[in-house]
């Protein structure tokens, strides 16, 4: 396990909050989290991206869905409705890939966000070979959300997406009754029934429907060219997860998948994040 101080640890958790979004839901009777974002930009597009099956229900729902603009405990809902969702369009790719983007170019919501969060870019994308075996997961977990009374109110209840990110390692095991198992396209890291926190206590892991979309961080190896410890210097994104299985691992899609829908809205996109991901690890 990675480990480092305090500090360390609250200004990287700082970090993967500033750039991870929780989709929150909200029916007559029900409020909740659909899913996790992350937020990230490439050749002038602004997305959000995160799984499919996540993304798909936006459209059936479009004035139920939203995202939350700014970092305060009671944040202003703002949905998806002028947003464009990008989804793979092949009932094979759509299978195999679970991931979407979420297009905020236009919208009405991209300058309110881009005032509140950080907007990843290529830099802060692993290639394949910096992959290694210590990874972070980051989200919005339902099962550790509260609705909360937004003061002066008496029925303006708001649900506050509580931060979940655990530590984990390569899933070693066996990947049974799950199809979608190949590790040209998927990342299984483990996700066991007991965790240890940041303090080295033992505690119970969490359910972790919400958090479909996450980030898959990965350790990365400090780039000794900078001399300042600072969270984009030590981690990178690895994949997306699409799915888990309490008790034994938690499952990403990797960055080409990604590359596939940006080449829906712009082809040299597509062809920039391909370059990153399958990039050939620089000597220096």
């Amino acid at each position: 396990m990675i480990t480092m101080t305090p500090d360390e640890w609250i200004t990287l958790e700082a970090f993967c909050l500033s750039c991870t979004i929780p989709i929150i839901y909200e029916t007559n009777d029900r409020t909740g989290i659909l899913g996790t974002g992350l937020l990230f930009q490439l050749n002038e597009h602004y997305v959000i991206i995160t799984a499919s099956h996540v993304a798909d229900e936006i459209p059936n729902c479009p004035n139920l869905v939203g995202v939350p603009i700014g970092m305060d405990m009671f944040n202003e809902i703002r949905t998806l409705t002028d947003c464009e969702i990008v989804s793979p369009r092949k009932s094979d790719d759509k299978d195999k890939f679970d991931v979407a983007l979420i297009v905020l170019d236009g919208s009405g919501i991209l300058d309110r966000l881009k005032n509140s969060h950080t907007f990843l870019t290529l830099e802060n994308i692993a290639s394949n070979c910096e992959i290694y075996s210590e990874f972070l997961v980051a989200g919005f977990p339902e099962s550790k959300s509260i609705t909360r009374t937004k003061p002066g109110t008496t029925d303006g209840k708001v649900i506050l997406g509580s931060f979940f990110k655990c530590q984990t390692q390569k899933y070693l095991g066996v990947v049974e009754g799950c199809l979608k198992s190949d590790d040209k396209h998927y990342l299984f890291v483990s996700y066991d029934t007991k965790l240890i926190s940041n303090t080295g206590i033992e505690v119970t892991a969490p359910k972790l429907q919400g958090i479909s979309g996450c980030p898959i961080w990965t350790f990365v190896e400090p780039n000794s060219e900078h001399g300042v410890w600072t969270p984009r210097n030590i981690i990178k994104v690895a994949a997306i997860e699409m799915s888990y299985l309490q008790g034994c691992w938690i499952r990403g899609i990797r960055w080409h998948a990604v590359a596939h829908n940006f080449g829906y809205i712009d082809p040299d996109a597509k062809e920039l994040l391909n370059n990153k991901v399958f990039a050939e690890k620089s000597n220096h």
